[in-house]
């Protein structure tokens, strides 16, 4: 099966390797040299000018060495298999395949438990350093998962992977570097401007790769609070996912930009982005007319444009959920002077179960009705729960709500 780039995995699995990657595992997992000598009957001087020279007996340490530790290199019809499913899992990202989400993982696991009788979490095979990496990716740009479990899973990845940078080539090397990228942008909030010098750098020879290397360093700007270069390269994605028809990317690429137009305060651009694709919401998924929906009635929010974001929301009910939306529309029906839709909507809302930085914004938005929220709150606690909130464009809303500057 063809696919828009097909990996071999022999580019890193490989007898060539195995030896740099075997010794890494050594390391990595504590064997002290006497006691891998003494389990494998390798003698010591030998091994040692083999290291130094490289020359011959690769296949023979390699006998030894994958009986004794169980650690085997795939047969010639196992790796065409790894690297079709390697490549299928690539196209999935791009092309954004959400329906392949939990099939991808089910290959992923499988990887896993090669030369891994135990089923333990650490590395057992080259090819699981791949899929790892893979994994990572699957789980930050195609599953919905909060910060918290992103910065997780990076850091579980980067422990397990990170001792066999060395060895990795560049293509692989380009999907590590993407996750380092992320890692840093969402732990310290910054863009470390040597990864991206190396992404770039990488990504010349894999082309078909730079719209997503650029919607990753737009996340991580997004995270490092730069709008500004966050639009530029989601811009930038957007051109080249459309350059090759990928519209499953482009399309919510589009929708994130203005997201991002909201997050930086350019709340026309914001919108003037979304009511075009308004023009024909008929042709968009459900996910994408929601994304859209809500980014409108945000972005009218921001410019004080409660009439129509209430006449948006009464037209576009079907596509309008969630409990951010629900507390929106709370507010806007506030603004309205709209009383009595305003409490039926509240006391529907206080009974939902919810993070107590939600019911404080409620509870919030319902003081605004006689101004009591600097009588009977401490506004700088009030702040810093409005501040727990992981949504960060609902995060926005409530801070214009209330009028908090940070």
């Amino acid at each position: 099966m063809k696919h828009i780039y097909d990996f071999n995995l022999k580019e890193f699995v490989n007898i060539d390797l195995y030896i740099d990657f075997f010794e890494i595992f050594l390391k990595d997992n504590h064997i002290l040299k006497k006691d891998f000598f003494a389990k494998t009957d390798i003698c010591a001087n030998s091994y040692r000018f083999f290291l130094s020279h490289r020359e011959k007996n690769r296949y023979y340490y390699y006998d030894i060495i994958s009986n004794a530790y169980n650690m085997y290199l795939p047969k010639e019809e196992e790796f065409t298999e790894l690297s079709n499913e390697y490549s299928k899992i690539i196209e999935d990202i791009l092309y954004r395949r959400l329906d392949q989400l939990e099939a991808n993982r089910k290959i992923i696991d499988d990887v896993r438990l090669r030369n891994n009788s135990d089923n333990d979490d650490k590395i057992h095979s080259m090819e699981v350093i791949l899929f790892e990496g893979l994994n990572v990716l699957l789980s930050l740009n195609l599953d919905k998962i909060e910060d918290n479990e992103k910065i997780e899973i990076l850091q579980k990845y980067l422990d397990k992977v990170s001792p066999y940078e060395p060895i990795l080539p560049n293509i692989f090397m380009l999907i590590h570097v993407m996750n380092l990228i992320y890692y840093n942008a969402l732990t310290n909030k910054v863009i470390v401007n040597d990864l991206m010098d190396k992404a770039f750098s990488l990504v010349q020879n894999y082309q078909f790769l730079e719209p997503f290397l650029y919607k990753v360093i737009s996340d991580a700007y997004v995270h490092s609070s730069d709008y500004i270069n966050a639009i530029l390269f989601r811009m930038k994605s957007y051109d080249g996912f459309i350059q090759v028809y990928n519209f499953q990317s482009a399309i919510p690429i589009k929708i994130e930009t203005a997201y991002i137009y909201n997050l930086m305060g350019s709340y026309y651009n914001a919108s003037q982005t979304l009511n075009q694709m308004y023009l024909s919401l008929n042709t968009f998924e459900m996910e994408h007319k929601k994304s859209i929906c809500r980014g409108i009635i945000e972005a009218d929010i921001c410019l004080g444009k409660f009439k129509s974001a209430y006449k948006f929301m009464e037209k576009n009910e079907q596509y309008l959920d969630g409990l951010e939306y629900q507390i929106e529309k709370l507010y806007v029906l506030l603004k309205l002077r709209m009383f009595d839709q305003f409490h039926i909507l509240y006391d529907l809302l206080i009974d939902k179960k919810m993070d107590d930085s939600y019911k404080s914004v409620l509870f919030g938005i319902y003081s605004l009705l006689d101004q009591s929220l600097k009588k009977h709150t401490k506004l700088k606690e009030f702040s810093r729960s409005v501040q727990q909130i992981n949504d960060i464009t609902f995060r926005k809303i409530c801070k214009i709500i209330f009028d908090l500057k940070k």
